[in-house]
């Protein structure tokens, strides 16, 4: 164990003691995600989608003609989504409760009419295009939508700490 620890720490290119702290933070991290856990809704407005993330805008207009020419969705995602998991899943994203995904994405998600696809938008360094399935005034949060809220808890946290005290960052080589 301790050889292949002195390697592992070699490839990192980190002393015992760095690698010791990125532990405690990560734990800390861990720990105060879940502390924040408590502010995910057990019950929340969602919508079932399709989607797919595209890295250029040139390819969106493709996409668009290839949609309103009838052509699957899903066979479309598998084919050109730069989001693995959405190339994977054939476009499938499940339920998607509000704020799993930044503010024009949810504007995109919940003001798209059920059985439509929306036009185009940019998040996340990339188009995104989605297909709404249904819509669901409350419906149970679960699985990969629970994390996505619980991530969210801790990022709102964070910046609500930023604004309300002073935060110094230092960096050294």
């Amino acid at each position: 164990f301790n050889e292949r620890y002195k390697q592992h720490l070699n490839q990192l290119k980190l002393s015992d003691a760095e690698y010791r702290e990125i532990v405690r933070e990560t734990i800390r991290k861990d720990k105060l995600r879940e502390l924040l856990s408590v502010r995910v809704p057990a019950v929340a407005e969602q919508v079932r989608l399709l989607g797919m993330k595209l890295p250029e805008s040139a390819k969106t207009d493709e996409v668009v003609k290839r949609l309103q020419m009838g052509e699957d969705f899903g066979a479309i995602a598998r084919e050109l989504s730069a989001d693995p998991a959405t190339q994977d899943n054939r476009g499938d994203m499940g339920w998607v409760p509000r704020r799993a995904y930044d503010e024009a994405f949810d504007k995109a998600a919940f003001s798209t009419p059920i059985g439509t696809t929306s036009e185009p938008f940019f998040v996340d360094r990339g188009f995104w295009i989605i297909k709404v399935l249904d819509h669901a005034d409350t419906r149970i949060v679960e699985g990969t939508a629970k994390e996505k809220l619980k991530d969210r808890a801790l990022t709102d946290w964070l910046s609500d700490e930023q604004k309300a005290n002073q935060v110094e960052s230092f960096f050294d080589s």
